[in-house]
């Protein structure tokens, strides 16, 4: 099921881009104005699913970095670097921190609610 709605997901995620960079998405008032919102939302959810459909990790000095949420977080810095070479397309550091704070406060609360699920069974 996980997997499932990560590939839908992530391919609402790609139109999405694409439809940015060709300046061709609709709505373009009602995304101007929640831009930041949208940003949290969209790079949070893709790759919460994808951490929940892929949850592997990786062991760097006894510290465990979730691997989805990690390249997303590296696409994110590279999507937002990349807008500088690109005509109607900016660079924005909220554009980043909202990325950012969308796709680690998900994997986050991913984390708490497993922690949450899991005690409450061992209180059983």
């Amino acid at each position: 099921m996980w997997k499932s709605l990560f590939y839908l997901s992530a391919l609402a995620f790609t139109l999405i881009v694409l439809a940015t960079y060709l300046n061709i998405l609709p709505f373009q008032q009602f995304t101007q104005q929640y831009d930041k919102l949208l940003h949290f939302l969209l790079f949070g959810g893709v790759s919460w699913l994808g951490f929940r459909a892929f949850p592997k990790q990786y062991n760097f000095q006894s510290f465990l970095i979730p691997a989805f949420p990690f390249w997303m977080t590296l696409f994110s810095i590279a999507e937002e670097l990349f807008q500088q070479f690109y005509p109607h397309r900016t660079f924005s550091f909220l554009d980043l921190l909202a990325n950012f704070c969308g796709i680690w406060l998900f994997y986050l609360a991913d984390r708490l609610f497993y922690y949450i699920r899991k005690r409450a069974v061992q209180d059983n």
